[in-house]
C-alpha cells in the first residue's frame, strides 16, 4: 500500500501566501550582507513578484476583442495564450 498524501486545506488565498513569502524573503535579503545568498534571495523575490503579477492577470476577465489561441482557425501560436485582434 502506498503512502497517503497529506491534504492541507489552505486558509489564505494563493495571492496572500505569495505576498507573505515575498515579504519574508525581502526582509531576509535586506538583513544579509552582499553575497551570493543575498542575490539568490533577491532573485526569488523577483520571481514571487512576477508570479503574483501573472496570477492577477489570469484572474482578470478577458476583454471582448481577445480570442483564446485554441479557438483560432490557424491554431495556437507560441507567442501567447490568446491572440488579440488588432
Amino acid at each position: 500500500m502506498g503512502l497517503k498524501r497529506r491534504r492541507i486545506k489552505q486558509t489564505n488565498s494563493l495571492q496572500d501566501r505569495l505576498a507573505q513569502s515575498e515579504e519574508h524573503m525581502r526582509k531576509r535579503a535586506h538583513a544579509e550582507p552582499i553575497d551570493a545568498e543575498k542575490n539568490e534571495l533577491l532573485k526569488k523575490v523577483r520571481n514571487a513578484e512576477q508570479t503574483v503579477d501573472i496570477e492577477r492577470q489570469l484572474r482578470q476577465p478577458h476583454s471582448g476583442g481577445c480570442t483564446p489561441a485554441s479557438q483560432k482557425a490557424s491554431g495556437p501560436t507560441p507567442e501567447a495564450f490568446c491572440q488579440c485582434s488588432s
